[in-house]
């Protein structure tokens, strides 16, 4: 009886066995990760400017800069970057891996500062002289005008008679003088009783 147990779950096995199907490949995540948002011009970047994901061992990484110089990290996921002159810098990098390969880009302004404006290497942003504002600098504060006033013209006077003026005197008051006072003589009051 136990042998034929045995015998029925190795028959149900072989029946029931999946044949191995090849997955299929998926290529790599390609999103390029940027440690800034602008550039200044001929501006070095740190050593993690620009990235993408891992894709793995044996993964290759091609980049090539437009209006720039890569200064680091050639053939690895992490670069580092020159901005070029003027105007946008464009980042491009195919990522290869055994389950296929993907492109993707990205593009960076560069911020030309204006008005004596500095460019900041961290972000690509302008720090203004005092006389001047705006992403860079292109904007001259102006003074408020004063208020305008409207000038009309004062109605004339002109007099028929010309008053005169004749200083007269007021008499001061003289001051009081001291009189003596007397006390009032008193009034005999009568008595009750006995009348003389």
């Amino acid at each position: 009886m136990n042998d034929r147990r045995w015998l029925w779950v190795l028959l149900t096995a072989a029946t029931f066995a999946v044949p191995a199907v090849p997955l299929a490949a998926t290529p790599p995540v390609c999103t390029i990760s940027l440690a800034t948002t602008g550039l200044c011009p001929g501006m070095s970047g740190a050593t993690t400017n620009a990235s993408v994901p891992d894709a793995g061992a044996g993964a290759t990484y091609a980049w090539t800069v437009t209006n720039g110089t890569l200064t680091a990290g050639a053939g690895t996921r992490m670069i580092a970057f020159r901005a070029g002159p003027s105007g946008s810098m464009g980042l491009s990098v195919t990522v290869t891996s055994p389950g296929g390969s993907s492109t993707c880009t990205a593009s960076l302004p560069i911020t030309i500062c204006q008005n004596g404006g500095i460019c900041v290497d961290t972000g690509g942003y302008c720090v203004c002289p005092a006389a001047f504002y705006g992403p860079t600098c292109q904007y001259a504060f102006t003074p408020t005008p004063a208020p305008t006033i409207a000038h009309t013209r004062a109605p004339t006077f002109t007099p028929t008679t010309v008053p005169t003026w004749t200083p007269t005197r007021i008499p001061t008051p003289a001051p009081p003088t001291a009189t003596p006072t007397r006390s009032p003589t008193p009034t005999p009051t009568p008595r009750k009783g006995n009348p003389k």
